[in-house]
């Protein structure tokens, strides 16, 4: 086996090492001062490390290529400190603890090398996506992005806390984000169980030590008191804080930050909805008793992010109806506008059909130009009859249309009135007259048949009443 700094270790000295160490012995007495493992060192012969992901008190995460299956994965490397006397027991308890759980919240366990190795590391599937710690620098997040996120954490802890484990570090660090979208904060990944605990309240730590962050400990693990299940819904409530606000609720290092939520809770926004205030009261509530227990968590979390979502969608489609409104309005202003511009635009008389000049021939029979006002195509109605007071039979004649009179006709006859164009009405039989002077035929209408001959073209037509 290669070690990483490119020596190869003989078989029967690592051996020797290794039987002459308990199994639970500090990894830093093991290592020394032993150099983190490089990018290109191959471990247990299959994983080549790349890039290193994070790094830790006792760990390095690396990413890694598994050249079995060909996929990336994660390794972690352990590299403990001289503090941490117990590193080998955490290091069995995190594999054991990993390797028995399956749950969607949880990285999945690829391989581990607890044994005598040179370098004890555990691989994992990689969660390609930054930490919540770095998404929240970023920006902070929306009530519902946090109602979604607290209510995914909630149903993993509710999974773990039923097999009887207490993670004791739930901090943003720890909880790892697919990909920065809404839609993967429903699907975070919660990591590091280096320092969880059995619930009964079984410490790994020498001495009873109190392990954790300082920002995120719980009040009962400051006072160092048992540490229950309710510890991390506590420590999630600060997170949540967090991922809203953007700012750590406890800020400092340690002992003045794990003192400080002694003296007083933690700061939520006061512009904060009514219901997410309500539960992340509950979650950091000082004793462990009055705070809900994960699963009960989780289903009020999920009625705070409907809840979010749909006073979010409120605004957006209010503003799509004031803007199709806008729309509607538009159109219609342009549309009377151009209703006004057509009404106020001048309009074009159509032209009149009338009717050209024809020649009319005279009594005395000369043939003159004569303009009448007779609109082409259009047939003059019946003329109401009069009584002709001098006509002792009661003979009626057509009133004169208007128009220019003109004088004509036969000597002899009396009060003949000649209109051009006009037809003669007469009670008798009905006859043609024939005009002395042009020997032309006179239309006549008869008061028994009303039919009315056209005017001759050539002539004007001079009314005669019968007697």
């Amino acid at each position: 086996m290669t070690n990483p700094d490119g020596h190869h270790a003989h078989p029967a000295a690592r051996a020797e090492r290794s039987a002459a160490l308990p199994p639970t012995q500090p990894l830093s007495t093991r290592r020394g001062a032993d150099p983190v493992p490089e990018a290109g060192a191959v471990l247990g012969d299959r994983y080549q490390l790349g890039e290193i992901l994070a790094r830790g008190g006792m760990s390095t995460v690396y990413r890694g290529l598994d050249h079995r299956t060909g996929r990336d994965v994660a390794v972690k490397v352990f590299r403990p400190g001289t503090d941490l006397g117990d590193a080998d027991l955490r290091f069995h308890r995190e594999v054991a603890l990993l390797s028995s759980l399956n749950d969607p919240g949880l990285v999945a366990v690829v391989d581990a090398d607890p044994g005598n190795a040179a370098e004890p590391y555990l691989v994992t599937e990689l969660v390609v996506g930054p930490t919540l710690s770095q998404r929240i620098r970023h920006a902070p997040l929306t009530e519902h992005q946090v109602a979604l996120l607290g209510a995914a954490l909630s149903r993993t802890l509710a999974y773990v806390h039923e097999h009887g484990i207490v993670h004791r570090d739930v901090k943003p660090a720890n909880i790892l984000i697919a990909a920065p979208t809404e839609e993967h904060l429903g699907t975070p990944k919660l990591v590091d169980f280096g320092i969880a605990i059995a619930a009964d309240g079984t410490r790994l730590t020498s001495a009873n030590l109190t392990v954790g962050t300082p920002n995120y400990l719980s009040p009962e693990q400051v006072r160092g008191e048992s540490v229950t299940p309710a510890s991390d819904v506590y420590s999630l409530g600060l997170v949540l804080v967090e991922a809203l606000t953007g700012d750590v609720a406890y800020p400092g290092t340690g002992l003045e930050a794990a003192l400080a939520r002694l003296s007083r809770p933690p700061l939520v926004p006061a512009d904060t909805s009514r219901e997410l205030r309500a539960v992340l009261t509950a979650m950091t509530a000082s004793g462990p008793a009055d705070r809900p227990d994960a699963r009960q968590l989780a289903g009020r979390l999920d009625q705070v992010a409907d809840t979010a979502l749909a006073a979010s969608s409120a605004p957006q489609q209010r503003s799509i109806v004031i803007a199709a409104a806008a729309v509607v309005a538009t159109i219609a202003g342009i549309a009377g506008i151009a209703a006004v511009l057509s009404m106020s635009a001048p309009r074009q008389p159509a032209p009149a059909n009338i009717a050209p000049p024809q020649a009319v021939q005279s009594n005395s029979g000369s043939t003159t130009a004569h303009r009448t006002d007779t609109v082409r195509g259009t047939v003059p109605g019946p003329l109401p009859a009069v009584v002709d007071p001098r006509s002792p039979s009661g003979h009626t004649s057509a009133a004169p249309a208007p128009g220019p009179a003109s004088t004509g006709g036969a000597a002899g006859t009396r009060g003949a009135a000649t209109t051009p164009g006009a037809p003669a009405v007469s009670a008798a039989p009905s006859t043609n007259p024939t005009t002395p002077a042009t020997g032309s035929t006179s239309p006549s209408v008869s008061a028994s048949s009303p039919t009315m001959s056209p005017p001759s073209p050539t002539s004007t037509p001079t009314p005669t009443v019968t007697p």
